[in-house]
């Protein structure tokens, strides 16, 4: 089978030109009514208004042949925010992945280290290796670090340890004969420069204009974390040498330019010469090259021609200072220097000039009119022609209004609410035409008209799914559309809408730090501290209402309990005598439906808690919180022997008594209130709690840096769901949220699903909170027993 191509338009063809337009119009015109027109010549008035009609729709032909960019181009520029694009520093980099990854961020963002390992350890932990600069406080540079790492640690990883590694110093002791062709302080610079970049070279990033001349891809240089100071390529070893071959020096140094032959040359270490090879002390040192501070701490020799030659030993420092530091951090740069955003020009696409202000003046109907001394006749049949041509125009207005919208059906601001955009034709535009309009508000009439064909909620999520499919990322409708309590299909096209935005609005995070866990220090205020993968997942799956981390909160805050039918009837008996089936049914009607649903405000919350039974004891019943959207479930009670007008709820085998009001207007008021206030319950305690087993573990003694061997530990993560709302009791929605998340989830993570009762749900983040705070204070014991303590509730969840 051959491969479907989409074939592009081929503009070559010029079938939009006025001649062509021309021809076609007469085309059709014999075609379809060639016994009515005379001729078909220049001086015929039918050809007129057609020549007229095909320069307008070229002026509309014309507009829509602009550069991409003009269509999104406001006032203020090209903003690709505003039409739901993004900068490539901002979509096209992501979060370190590899060590390499996290050795480049650590020694981006640490502007005291010489130079940064990073050891992948078994059952994903990390150990840092870092070479401090000179002057350095270790444990300062070691908090910095971590606090580096956690900004952009994985799911399922974290750090063991870090390590600032101590120095390991030799001193060179050599002889060289040179060929006078540079002086020897120079030579003996670079030789330095050479043999500590065997020992333990120093990380040396190039800056991005100066790769960038070098002929690499802009794409190229935003692959992999975002850097600040350059592209760090490591071009020495890729770990702490732990010996080095001092034939591997000799064979270094004898390329060094002005060296024609070095005669000795060895390392001295505490009295001791190392001919052979030097090697660190011990796990925790780096080697290192002794520089001399004076003439006398010199044991490198120069000869030319046999005679020793001097070395000035201030002029060498300052020359292998510049070797090894200058330039070792380019300057932060701004990326949006590396790159040009499209060349935009701003075009006003809606300035429209009515073609009837280009007929001769014969006719009557630009902007001269009809002579007044002309019979009423000859008036009449040019506002006839008049209001024949403007019907016409209207839709050339409207798709030049169009390409004016363009900003806003690519936005993706909640602000946008049409699809469908029009001009409106006034006097300004078209002269005499109010004359020609019955109506009394005509704009407000040709508004309506538009609104009424503007199938705004399959447009608008037309257009946001098309934003979506530039980046890869599409939203299935099934999550939300298997529960009719929450949304009508009006409501389920909108809440599609509001989770599209949402998606593509935080896609650069979602994207670029799709595997980042949660940040293990203080969290940036006024975010929630969760994962960008769960937060992805929330709003796909529609939880998209939560401000806080916590899902009982909705419900504790209004100092409700949430408890089960049977325990709600045995302790409040609450139950109806009334049979919805009895021979009188009038005793049982349904509650009308409203409208618009009342505002669910402060006011409105403390009356339902004043007034509903069930929470005047502080207490909620399950079948009330998940049936409790329906209006289906309500029906009113108005007994004859009293005036009362009670509210009752279907609790599936029994009608159990909510409150009982004065009047039919009330009730149904309470009713709908009480519904507004249980859906906002539902949707306001879904959502999902991530714990990485990985950050349980207990921490080693200082001394026995172990790996933990348990299983619970390695690449394991919870996902714990409420199992008390109207969609978690739908086993279909469980199954979907499921698969959802372990869709979104990395591969080597293996993930375990719990669906907690609200008790359960309320224990589990009363322990994660204090478990947090033990975390943040750097209170380890506790710590540790929190810890275990959460282990021990998700084994037996």
């Amino acid at each position: 089978m051959g491969t479907l191509v989409l074939k592009k338009r081929d503009f070559s063809r010029d079938d939009t030109s006025f001649e062509r337009l021309r021809a076609e119009g007469l085309r059709l015109v014999q075609e379809l009514c060639s016994e009515v027109w005379t001729d078909y010549n220049l001086h015929d008035p039918g050809v007129t208004m057609l020549e007229h009609l095909c320069y307008g729709i070229t002026d509309l032909v014309h507009r829509t042949g602009f550069p991409a960019a003009d269509y999104f181009t406001g006032e203020e520029g090209f903003v690709p925010e505003a039409v739901g694009m993004f900068r490539p520093e901002a979509i096209l980099p992501c979060g370190p992945v590899t060590g390499e990854d996290v050795e480049k961020h650590l020694f981006d963002r640490l502007d005291r280290v010489e130079n940064v390992w990073a050891e992948a350890l078994p059952a994903g932990l990390w150990r840092l290796l870092l070479r401090a600069a000179p002057g350095v406080d270790a444990s300062a540079l070691a908090a910095e670090a971590r606090e580096a790492y956690h900004e952009v640690r994985n799911l399922g990883e974290d750090l063991q340890e870090v390590v600032v590694l101590t120095e390991d110093p030799y001193a060179l002791e050599a002889e060289m004969e040179l060929d006078g062709s540079r002086p020897p302080s120079t030579v003996m610079a670079e030789v330095y420069h050479v043999c500590n970049g065997l020992l333990a070279p120093g990380l040396r990033p190039e800056s991005h204009l100066a790769v960038l001349e070098d002929g690499m891809e802009p794409a190229d240089i935003f692959h992999g974390p975002l850097t600040r100071h350059g592209i760090l390529s490591r071009r020495g070893r890729s770990q702490v040498a732990e010996r080095v071959a001092v034939t591997e020096v000799i064979g270094a140094v004898r390329k060094v330019k002005g060296v024609v032959s070095v005669k000795k040359l060895c390392f001295f270490k505490g009295g001791l010469r190392h001919f052979v090879c030097i090697q660190r002390a011990n796990q925790g040192s780096v080697l290192s090259l002794e520089i001399p501070e004076r003439a006398a701490d010199n044991r490198v020799t120069f000869y030319l021609d046999g005679k020793g030659l001097a070395v000035d030993i201030d002029q060498f420092k300052g020359l292998y200072s510049a070797l090894e530091y200058g330039g070792r951090r380019p300057a932060p740069h701004d990326p949006a220097s590396l790159y040009t955003l499209p060349a935009a020009t701003f075009r006003n696409f809606g300035d429209y000039t009515s073609v009837q202000d280009h007929f001769p003046n014969v006719y009557g109907i630009n902007a001269f009119g009809v002579p007044p001394t002309y019979p009423v006749e000859r008036k009449a049949a040019a506002r006839q022609l008049k209001g024949y041509l403007a019907l016409m125009e209207q839709f050339l207005a409207d798709g030049m209004a169009t390409l004016d919208a363009m900003p806003d059906l690519f936005s993706p601001e909640a602000r946008v609410r049409q699809t469908r955009f029009g001009a409106f034709l006034g006097p300004d535009h078209i002269s005499g035409m109010d004359e020609l309009r019955t109506k009394k508000d005509p704009e407000a009439s040709h508004t309506a008209l538009l609104r009424k064909h503007d199938d705004f909620h399959r447009r608008r999520n037309g257009f946001l799914s098309h934003l979506l499919a530039l980046y890869g990322e599409a939203v299935d409708a099934e999550p939300l559309r298997r529960d009719g309590s929450y949304f009508s299909d009006t409501a389920l096209e909108e809440s599609l809408i509001q989770v599209r935005i949402a998606l593509l609005k935080r896609l650069p995070e979602i994207s670029a730090h799709r595997f980042r866990g949660a940040c293990l220090t203080t969290p940036p205020q006024g975010h929630r501290n969760i994962p960008p993968f769960q937060m992805k997942c929330e709003i796909l799956l529609g939880f998209y209402h939560h401000k806080s981390d916590s899902l009982t909160r909705a419900v504790t805050r209004d100092s409700l309990q949430l408890v089960s039918d049977d325990d709600y009837l045995s302790r409040h008996g609450g139950a109806l005598a009334t049979d919805p089936e009895a021979e009188d049914p009038g005793q049982m009607v349904p509650v009308s439906p409203t409208p618009r649903d009342p505002r669910l405000t402060c006011g409105a919350v403390r009356e339902l808690l004043a007034s509903v039974e069930p929470f005047r004891h502080h207490l909620i019943f399950d079948s009330l919180l998940r049936g409790g959207g329906r209006l289906e479930s309500y029906r009113l009670i108005h007994l004859s022997e009293c005036d009362d007008v009670q509210i009752a709820f279907d609790a599936g085998d029994s009608w159990v008594y909510l409150g009982s009001t004065r009047t039919i207007w009330r009730a149904t008021h309470l009713v709908h209130l009480l519904r507004r206030y249980l859906m906002y319950l539902n949707m306001a305690t879904e959502g999902m709690h991530v714990v990485e087993h990985i950050l349980l573990r207990p921490r080693p003694p200082d001394t026995v840096p172990d790996i933990p061997a348990d299983e619970f530990y390695p690449h394991r993560i919870s996902i714990l769901f409420p199992d008390w709302s109207d969609r978690f009791a739908n086993p279909v929605f469980r199954e979907t949220a499921m698969e959802m998340v372990a869709g979104q989830l990395p591969a080597h993570l293996l993930p375990s699903f719990l669906f907690l009762s609200f008790d359960e749900m309320l224990h589990f983040e009363t322990l994660r909170t204090r478990w947090q705070e033990a975390l943040a204070r750097g209170d380890e014991s506790l710590q540790d027993e929190l810890a275990e303590a959460l282990r021990t509730f998700l084994e037996r969840a």
